[in-house]
């Protein structure tokens, strides 16, 4: 019989500080490989390949990092993972070329396969009253890292050249290294046998309720963390035109307005995580999610009928924020179910983020096949009617 999984209290806060730190470089290329390709020896089509191929090969490295997590324990994996991320981030401050990056960006992929896991499986062992909100903290504090990566990445761009910058965010990530090294080794994560673990992952995907849990998140992802965002200056565009619009007598550009929109999506993550992880605890994960699944459909309804610019901002604001929490009560939801499943908890965590990719890989691809034939409203609309016919299923999944 294998030792049932002991962890430090904050161990999975611990690792939101390194994930935190992981996320520095990644989040940054987003914004700078747009405006620096040329000098990378680049063109726009490789930019949005690379920026995409990172989560495609997810598919297959998540099932592999629970399969070694199971084998050999979280400890070691954990910070040769970490180690190799960082060494990712340099990389980039040293390459030049499409092949290049694009191996590096498969390797940040795997890397990050093995980052995310322990965190939902840390969470799956904290006491169920509690799940919810430590779920919130481990979120909030992971985005730190992205919207780091972003603002002072961006910032900086203004400052230094891409490499400079990479440098940068480099050493900064290094800080992630030692609290890696730090986290308790954990041999054998479940009591059942090996092969018992080792199952097939048609069984996973079986499960009704993770199959609940999953569709639901690929769709939040999908609709609202993938078409929605990758759409918004377009849609705020040919609602208002380039004149941009005026507040107070200050006019904002579509850029600014529609920066400052996808920025609050990241902060609302980041300011609501323990509030919404404590709500789901004191009300229940059905209730907390049927409050939240009604701001995601409301919200992208508004967008879908409303002509004007204010209730269209204030409809963005409500969708990003009901998107992010949503996103806490699923992975906590996860970590339940994850908690109920002793002799399968690591292949359950790789299934749901898993999930997770399928949504926001598929997004923007599918946003811009649909806008060949279809209006940004109707688009919306239809967002809102399969949101709503996504959570029905997902409340009775939840509740057989």
């Amino acid at each position: 019989m294998g030792k049932r999984l002991s962890l430090e209290d904050s161990s999975d806060l611990l690792t939101a500080v390194v994930v935190a730190c992981s996320l520095l470089g990644d989040s940054f290329l987003y914004v700078g490989l747009p405006l620096t390709y040329k000098t990378l020896g680049l063109n726009l089509v490789s930019v949005g390949m690379l920026l995409s191929v990172n989560r495609f090969i997810r598919f297959f490295s998540n099932t592999w990092a629970s399969y070694i997590y199971d084998k050999h324990g979280i400890k070691w994996p954990f910070f040769i993972a970490i180690c190799v991320g960082t060494l990712t981030t340099l990389s980039y401050s040293l390459l030049t070329g499409f092949i290049p990056f694009l191996l590096a960006r498969v390797v940040w992929g795997v890397s990050w396969s093995f980052l995310r896991i322990p965190g939902y499986l840390y969470a799956s062992n904290v006491p169920p009253a509690q799940r919810g909100k430590r779920m919130g903290l481990y979120q909030s504090i992971s985005v730190i890292g992205s919207l780091c990566g972003t603002l002072i990445g961006g910032l900086l761009l203004d400052l230094w050249d891409f490499r400079s910058v990479i440098l940068f965010l480099t050493c900064a990530s290094v800080i992630g290294i030692p609290i890696a090294f730090s986290l308790s080794d954990v041999p054998q994560l479940d009591d059942a046998p090996r092969a018992q673990i080792s199952m097939n992952l048609k069984l996973i995907f079986g499960d009704f309720k993770m199959f609940g849990i999953g569709l639901v998140t690929a769709m939040n992802g999908l609709l609202i963390g993938s078409i929605l965002s990758s759409t918004l200056s377009l849609y705020l565009l040919e609602l208002v035109g380039e004149g941009g619009i005026s507040i107070f007598e200050i006019t904002f550009g579509i850029a600014t307005l529609s920066s400052f929109l996808l920025a609050m999506r990241r902060i609302s993550r980041l300011a609501l995580g323990p509030f919404v992880g404590s709500m789901s605890d004191f009300l229940g994960r059905q209730k907390t999610l049927i409050i939240l699944f009604s701001g995601g459909i409301i919200s992208m309804a508004l967008l879908g009928l409303s002509p004007s610019i204010t209730v269209v901002v204030l409809a963005v604001l409500l969708a990003f924020v009901s998107s992010n929490a949503l996103g806490i009560v699923l992975a906590t939801e996860a970590s339940d179910l994850a908690a109920t499943h002793v002799e399968g908890r690591l292949y359950i965590i790789s299934s749901y983020v898993n999930w997770i990719d399928l949504g926001t890989a598929m997004g923007p691809l599918i946003a811009y096949i649909l806008r060949l034939g279809l209006p940004f409203r109707t688009m919306y609309l239809g967002a809102s009617v399969i949101l709503l016919a996504v959570a029905i299923f997902h409340l009775y999944a939840m509740q057989r």
